[in-house]
């Protein structure tokens, strides 16, 4: 897999604590995402879980919607938890979405739920931030009040588009920013994933034998300098040495 500028080095683990203004769901209802991936390759399976905590402000019950952009779900894992450890599990096949019904009177402790589903194609390349679909949006719903509680999103690629991502990182950690940089970036958010890679590499050439001249301008500077030094001091001392004889 590709790494995504801006982004590398974020934990698996993400927690979002979200405060909701309906009566009867959770004054501040914690997702955290245990499993799944940062990026994913354009047609691969995934299977990504969060659990959902801090369910109640008091014991009226409400309903847990998600929705997901995979294609070809093969089902929808919901685990329901109560303080005992016992649990109600449902399963939701073949779907892009499911509600459950998290009722006040059992308490549950915590939410689990798990999806399974292909990665879609991109729609529309983006370079910076980089393109990504919606793996899962949860929302709350309270008679007629509805909020958003969490929406993961995932950065998907091809291996084409992956290649032509390295190029353009590569060429800008080596400092180019001209016209070929910036052709490599248009090209890649117009999925021209070959030219986009060319240009790269040609701003990435360009850059380096730019820093290379720089080096030699500065060494050269430095070996005038020196010369000036050694030529001022063994005049000086010449001089010096004029000076003695005189006397």
């Amino acid at each position: 897999m590709n790494s995504i500028r801006c982004s590398e080095g974020l934990a698996l683990l993400a927690v979002v604590i979200v405060a909701l203004s309906a009566v009867g769901t959770a004054a501040a209802v914690t997702i955290e995402e245990s499993q799944g991936p940062d990026e994913a390759e354009v047609g691969t399976e995934v299977t990504i879980e969060y659990e959902i905590t801090e369910l109640y402000s008091d014991s009226t019950s409400w309903t847990l919607n998600g929705t997901t952009e995979l294609e070809n779900v093969t089902g929808w894992d919901i685990e329901m938890v109560k303080p005992s450890g016992e649990s109600d599990t449902s399963f939701v096949e073949g779907s892009q979405s499911f509600e459950a019904e998290i009722a006040g009177d059992q308490n549950y402790e915590r939410v689990i739920v798990s999806i399974t589903g292909t990665v879609p194609a991109v729609e529309e390349y983006s370079y910076d931030p980089a393109q990504t679909f919606t793996a899962i949006e949860l929302t709350s719903v309270t008679g007629q009040n509805e909020n958003e509680l969490y929406a993961d999103e995932i950065h998907h690629y091809t291996a084409e588009s992956s290649d032509a991502r390295d190029a353009i990182d590569a060429a800008a950690d080596a400092g180019a920013a001209g016209s070929d940089f910036q052709g490599a970036v248009s090209s890649f958010e117009n999925a021209n994933f070959e030219n986009a890679q060319s240009l790269a590499d040609s701003a990435r050439s360009g850059a380096q034998q730019g820093q290379m001249m720089r080096n030699v301008a500065i060494g050269v500077v430095a070996l005038l300098v020196i010369f000036a030094l050694v030529g001022g001091i063994y005049y000086w001392r010449s001089q010096q040495d004029d000076y003695d004889r005189l006397g």
